[in-house]
């Protein structure tokens, strides 16, 4: 068995331990806050473009069934997409 120096001594992997002086550690926090705050955007995002095209699916049944004038539809229409 070779517990010399690389492996195994006093620190754990190489010698100097898997964080070695701390700024490991905060580059990593770093690195995986900025991958939970992307995917939390796109999910995010994602719901958002989702309700909106059923809003507008909607707002178009509407119009086609007569419910709503084409002022109206156009209206609602702008709001919608301005969100």
């Amino acid at each position: 068995m070779m517990f010399g120096r690389g492996y195994f001594v006093n620190n754990g992997c190489f010698g100097y331990g898997f964080f070695n002086t701390g700024w490991h550690m905060l580059i990593t926090i770093g690195i995986l806050l900025v991958i939970v705050a992307v995917t939390y955007s796109l999910i995010k995002k994602s719901k958002k473009s989702a309700l909106n095209n059923s809003s507008l699916e909607s707002l178009k049944m509407k119009y086609v069934q007569g419910e709503i004038t084409e002022e109206e539809y156009l209206n609602r229409k702008k709001v919608l997409n301005r969100k």
